[in-house]
């Protein structure tokens, strides 16, 4: 399958995406953080501290909102970029004239927006949780006459306290999951609209694969669903762990994962990386993995990589 480095890169742009997206994010948390224990020093847990922090987290609303709407025009520049390079090697072995983007750009105006919308600029449910959070446990410390010391770690510590997360450490667990796994679920999801587009305006049986990028993080999930190829309006199908789901239409199959899929044709076989190939290392890492119980790190990363010292049978 030839378009493993174009599906790398691809990984690795929207990697670097996502980790700008998640440190904005953290920037505002922590100026907002620092506003709400500005807050309970002045004010202590009263009822008008609460309606202040939680001023504080619409403001964090907003901010996040925005920032979600940029963030969605840098990833539809990458999957633009990458479906372009998709149809260029389509054009490469004769299957296709040259393709034009921007008619799959127009075609997937309301893929762009309705997935904007839902992942990228709509309030996040742990937003909403925190401001719930905050209400509740703060009438609960309120009752017990908390000091303000134990206040201060309920609500706002970065660390463990008491043996559990605070208030706010929940949040930011809880933000790191949704934002990811929002980011690559609009971008996947928009790459398999584009290729589907692609696929309706030619006469070839295009399909899709499913590329994973093997290393000591890869999932039990995708290295078994590495290579596996379907046609554009059929599902995945996933049987490793973590999953999502049995079926899925385009990835991510799992939380934080890193996989994408490319335009397969039976004639790219020819000029790059065999399919074949990429299921030989995914069963070689999965052989490795219950032969000696642990997994080791692989270096690079890629839809072929293996670990020292590891060889495929036969």
């Amino acid at each position: 399958m030839p378009d493993v480095a174009n599906a790398q890169k691809f990984i690795k742009k929207l990697t670097a995406v996502e980790n700008d997206y998640l440190r904005q994010i953290d920037g505002y948390r922590t100026q907002a953080r620092r506003v709400m224990l500005e807050i309970l020093d002045r004010e202590g847990v009263t009822r008008q501290a609460v309606n202040q922090m939680r001023r504080e987290v619409d403001s964090l609303k907003a901010q996040v909102t925005k920032l979600g709407r940029s963030t969605s025009k840098d990833v539809r520049r990458t999957v633009q970029n990458y479906t372009r390079k998709q149809i260029q090697l389509a054009n490469r072995v004769g299957l296709a004239n040259e393709g034009d983007i921007g008619s799959l750009v127009a075609k997937g105006t309301d893929n762009a927006k309705d997935g904007e919308e839902t992942f990228m600029t709509s309030i996040p449910a742990w937003l909403n949780q925190l401001e719930t959070s905050l209400q509740t446990t703060s009438a609960q410390l309120r009752i017990s006459q908390a000091s303000p010391e134990e206040v201060s770690a309920r609500l706002l510590s970065e660390r463990l306290a008491d043996g559990r997360a605070s208030v706010w450490a929940a949040s930011g667990n809880a933000a790191a999951l949704e934002e990811t796994r929002d980011v690559w679920t609009y971008a996947v999801g928009l790459t398999g609209a584009y290729l589907l587009f692609f696929k309706q305006e030619e006469e070839f049986d295009y399909q899709k694969q499913w590329i994973s990028t093997i290393d000591e993080r890869t999932t039990d999930c995708c290295l078994r669903a590495h290579g596996q190829i379907q046609p554009m309006d059929e599902p995945f199908q996933l049987t490793g762990t973590p999953r999502y789901a049995d079926e899925v239409q385009d990835p991510p199959g799992h939380w934080y994962c890193r996989a994408s899929e490319a335009l397969y044709h039976e004639s790219f076989e020819q000029i790059g990386i065999p399919t074949e190939k990429m299921r030989d290392m995914a069963e070689l890492e999965l052989d490795a993995r219950e032969l000696t119980g642990r997994r080791i790190p692989i270096s690079p990363s890629h839809a072929t990589s293996r670990r020292e010292g590891a060889l495929p049978s036969g």
